[in-house]
């Protein structure tokens, strides 16, 4: 980001390459993050704002333990925050740091009042400007189905929208110019990749990812729906205590940024870090002794671990077998155990937030 500031005052592009970059890699964010070049910033500044990211995002992660929360509980969540796919994103400095306590906090302030949920449209439109995907976590609202909930909802998703338009050209070159990895990402199209290689292997085809794309999609949303079946009738009424509610949303907002993200992108590790946000209601399932809860923990842990920390002692010997036997194609594609997870944490949070909705939409009266 610093690289694309020193270009843009220089008034060169950045795309399809950034030629201030040490590896002349291209700007991947919208167009906005350029505004801030002219503060005169550049790359030598690189360590001390990568502390200050790091910084705010850590203190932002404190509050989504809820108050009174068990030594157990508190463990789970530390687990999760020192994992390599959230390391991964303090290690980089990256960007998507800022968004994670502006979603929290547009989650924090929602209450009845008409400046909170002022607040709280603000703040979403803001980071749906920053990076688009953030847009998914209006799904929290949503679940309220209050009056209030609904129009902040359809504000931010206009103000998307509207946004998407006027920028279209240059979110189209960035689809275009950035290059999609499978080191260190999460996604469908991760899987894809493998199936297509194995099909073309095995019997000639089909080698469309997008095909494949559809189908292992409606897999995963058959095995939610199959599963919210059987949580629904437990999870019918919702939640009546404030602090059961607050965690419900939380999750909500984590939930519907990972499966959306995990369905239409092919997103970076980093951007894990919105897992962090599902932990407290997970941890309210487990202790309600949800059979799919027990499934969701491991699922997550496998997601945030797995990807990074290939050689991990005791499980190395085993992750680098399976990496051999699942090996296909020219270009060795192998179906990993963190792909696995992330499919199945997909699934499992699928049928969480299918189990979790609203009976139905008609607004009902604020809380």
């Amino acid at each position: 980001m610093l690289a694309s500031w020193e270009c843009t005052r220089r008034g060169l592009a950045v795309l399809p390459v950034n030629p201030c970059d040490p590896y002349h890699r291209p700007a991947d964010f919208p167009k906005i993050w350029l505004v801030p070049s002219p503060l005169g910033i550049g790359q030598g500044s690189t360590v001390a704002l990568g502390i200050l990211l790091a910084v705010i995002f850590l203190a932002a992660t404190v509050f989504v333990v809820p108050a009174g929360a068990s030594l157990a509980s508190g463990l789970f969540y530390a687990v999760a925050v020192c994992s390599p796919a959230v390391m991964l994103g303090i290690e980089r400095g990256n960007p998507d740091l800022v968004l994670f306590p502006l979603v929290l906090g547009a989650v924090l302030v929602t209450t009845r009042s008409l400046a909170r949920q002022i607040v709280t449209a603000l703040l979403l439109v803001s980071v749906t400007v920053l990076k688009l995907y953030p847009v998914l976590a209006v799904g929290f609202l949503v679940r309220r189905a209050t009056r209030a909930a609904l129009l902040v909802a359809a504000v931010v998703v206009a103000g998307f929208l509207v946004y998407v338009a006027a920028t279209y050209h240059y979110i189209h070159e960035i689809l275009v110019d950035i290059p999609q990895s499978n080191v260190l990402t999460y996604g469908v199209r991760r899987a894809s990749k493998w199936f297509s290689s194995l099909a073309v292997r095995t019997i000639g085809g089909p080698a469309s990812y997008r095909a494949w794309d559809i189908a292992i999609l409606i897999v995963g949303l058959v095995f939610g729906w199959l599963l919210s079946r059987r949580l629904r009738p437990r999870l019918r009424t919702p939640p009546t205590e404030a602090a059961a509610r607050r965690d419900l949303d939380l999750f909500w907002a984590g939930a519907c940024i990972y499966v959306g993200s995990y369905a239409v992108f092919l997103s970076h590790d980093y951007r894990l870090i919105f897992l962090l946000l599902t932990v407290p209601q997970i941890v309210r399932w487990t202790r309600a002794r949800h059979t799919l809860a027990f499934a969701t923990v491991p699922a997550l842990l496998a997601t945030l671990y797995l990807d990074e920390w290939t050689r991990m002692p005791v499980l190395r010997p085993l992750l680098d077998w399976w990496t051999r036997v699942t090996s296909v194609g020219p270009d060795s594609l192998s179906l990993t155990f963190a792909m696995i997870a992330q499919f199945a944490l997909f699934a499992a949070f699928v049928a969480w937030l299918l189990a979790t909705m609203p009976a139905s939409l008609p607004m009902r009266g604020r809380r």
